[in-house]
């Protein structure tokens, strides 16, 4: 989930059209009934629909500029210690690169570094691929909904090719 209250909402006025959808009222049920899980995808995706005072200055868009400490822990550590408050789930231990875009500080360093201190396990990127026992425990592969498959049909192909 994008994690922060400050840019769900404006995210909501752009992409929502206004209509308080994309709130965290619901994280908690969702995670005490078992059935999801709510992980971690950044405080603000540094998202391209969000006002520029959101860009920490530099591009938003992507997630390949945010490459020093500070930009990490602004974006990934305030999700993970927000997370951890409002929806305690065992999802939050996991992090998924917004736009599927992980880079070389990051994967190399930042998490190697200080993925224990803030209870993450791993980090998935979109690239689409299966999970194997050798994936890089920083870059794990996923498939997306709307890119890989786009029906159950399609999704059932995926796992059937997966399972042999």
């Amino acid at each position: 989930m994008i994690v922060g209250p400050e840019a769900r909402r404006e995210l909501d006025k752009a992409c929502m059209g206004g209509r308080g959808w994309w709130n965290d009222a619901w994280w908690r049920e969702a995670a005490a009934s078992g059935l999801l899980h709510i992980a971690n995808q950044s405080w603000d995706y540094n998202h391209a629909a969000l006002p520029d005072f959101f860009s920490h200055g530099v591009p938003l868009g992507t997630f390949r500029s945010i490459a020093t400490r500070e930009l990490a822990d602004a974006e990934i550590a305030r999700a993970a210690e927000y997370l951890r408050v409002h929806a305690p789930n065992p999802g939050d231990t996991l992090f998924a690169y917004p736009y599927g875009e992980s880079n070389e500080y990051l994967a190399g360093e930042y998490f190697p570094r200080f993925g224990a201190r803030l209870g993450i396990v791993a980090a998935f990127t979109r690239e689409p691929a299966c999970f194997t026992a050798g994936a890089a425990r920083w870059r794990i592969p996923r498939f997306v909904f709307g890119r890989d498959w786009k029906s159950p049909a399609e999704l059932e192909r995926i796992l059937a090719g997966a399972a042999r």
